[in-house]
């Protein structure tokens, strides 16, 4: 899905499929899909008028089958001669068929390729095999699967594809290289919503896992032939654009890794299950979190307020965000309400709408507490140093504090106190997918390398 796409073709609305006017379709991640059409849809009186469509089907000069789903008009222009052309963005791209309708949207299966995969599967250690004919050289390519996993009702499996290549001049050559592809398959259909939602699930437990941003390759998805009157299941690419702010690849180690699949083999579907239960229960903490990973560059101040934000996100889903409970605060406040003239009530009763949550000092204090087998021998400084540095850095950096200014750390200390909470981070969701103390803690001195100074 990081190719770019330069399409020509002719293109229609499926409500008018007579008229069909000639265009060129693009797509980069950067700009996403744009339709240039050299006439366009509407009638000369309509040119200030803003189109939208649902859907525009199209068949191009290489006999491709295209369809662009939420269509945008975002330039028309009426010529010296009388021509209307117009420009559009789409959502997203659909090569192989024809969508006319959004229920028709829904998917069998989805081959995922995604960058890092490949090393996060250490593929480099799997023993290759191919057919060859040697008669007439021909050189078929082998695939095969680990053991699946059932997760949410989907089968998500990893398949391995070694592709042969061969050269006979000058002299006899075989090269073939692996690529790995999650397979995700479902006796229903899978709406649009839910496969981009199951791939955004995989690429950030990739991203995870590797310890590195993830990104689609390719998405090819299967659809079931009954649906749309088929004798064959199509194979529909599926492009969109996506937030790629760092490099889309980027070589990486499996000793930077958490773990790779070799490490939980033995647990494939059982981390599977639970990280895609984690990613429903602390989505926001997760959203921040893998906001800093995609993003690469952030100012530090900005990474660090986020990386806050994700820990005070999980430590509200984990550990509950009250300090007492909720009908002794609202005792407390409505003493506190009755005691205030009655000009200032409203206004204090909104000061107060808050005063229940627990400060982000007594957050991290409990975090500590919970993980202080771990943490004591990680963090590497004085907790109540780290935490003093942490709040009154964050303090300022929100509420300009002057009066903290001088405890607050520079661009330096910020950096160091962002790879701390990533770190903390990043412990409480191995935690979450139940790798246990010692492993903990071995995972993170091995892949953090301020450990192997």
């Amino acid at each position: 899905m990081v190719e770019e796409l330069k399409l020509e073709g002719i293109w229609w609305l499926p409500g008018d499929p007579e008229k069909k006017v000639c265009g060129r379709l693009t797509f980069d991640q950067e700009n996403g899909a744009e339709l240039s059409l050299i006439v366009s849809f509407k009638e000369i009186e309509q040119s200030t008028d803003i189109a939208r469509y649902e859907f525009i089907n199209s068949i191009t000069t290489d006999g491709k089958k295209v369809t662009l789903y939420k269509c945008l008009e975002v330039n028309s222009t009426l010529h010296m001669t009388g021509l209307l052309t117009s420009r559009y963005v789409a959502d997203y791209v659909f090569i192989g068929i024809w969508f006319t309708k959004e229920d028709d949207i829904r998917f069998t299966t989805l081959d995922l390729n995604m960058s890092n995969l490949g090393a996060w599967f250490d593929v480099n250690k799997i023993q290759s095999k191919f057919c060859l004919d040697t008669e007439e050289f021909k050189v078929k390519p082998w695939q095969s699967y680990v053991p699946k996993a059932i997760v949410d009702g989907y089968t998500i499996q990893i398949r391995l594809v070694t592709n042969i290549s061969h050269r006979l001049f000058p002299h006899q050559e075989l090269s073939f290289n692996n690529q790995v592809f999650f397979v995700v398959t479902s006796e229903k259909e899978i709406s649009l919503e839910d496969s981009l939602e199951i791939i955004k699930r995989l690429q950030n437990f990739l991203t995870f896992a590797c310890n590195a941003p993830a990104y689609p390759l390719s998405i090819v998805a299967g659809t079931n032939p009954k649906r749309l009157a088929s004798t064959d299941e199509n194979k529909v690419q599926l492009y969109y654009k996506t937030v790629i702010l760092g490099k889309q690849t980027v070589t990486i180690s499996r000793f930077n890794m958490l773990f790779s699949y070799g490490n939980i083999a033995s647990r494939f579907e059982e981390i599977l299950n639970l990280w895609f239960s984690i990613s429903k229960e602390f989505e926001p903490s997760l959203n921040m979190y893998f906001a800093t990973r995609y993003n690469t560059k952030m100012y530090i101040e900005h990474t660090f307020l986020t990386l806050i934000m994700a820990l005070e996100a999980y430590h509200r889903r984990r550990f509950g965000n009250s300090e007492v409970s909720e009908e002794e605060h609202k005792k407390r406040i409505n003493d506190i309400l009755k005691s205030a003239p009655n000009e200032y009530r409203e206004w204090l009763k909104e000061k107060l709408r808050y005063s229940n949550e627990p400060s982000l000092r007594k957050r991290l204090k409990e975090l500590f507490e919970s993980y202080k087998d771990i943490l004591e021998d990680l963090l590497q400084t004085d907790e109540s140093r780290f935490t003093n540095d942490l709040v009154n850095t964050r303090n300022y950096l929100v509420h300009f504090d002057e009066g903290r200014r001088d405890s607050v750390l520079n661009s330096t200390g910020i950096y160091e106190l962002s790879e701390r909470l990533k770190m903390i981070l990043d412990v409480v969701f191995l935690n979450e997918l139940r790798f246990d103390s010692e492993d903990i803690k071995r995972i993170i001195k091995s892949s953090y390398i301020v450990y192997k100074w």
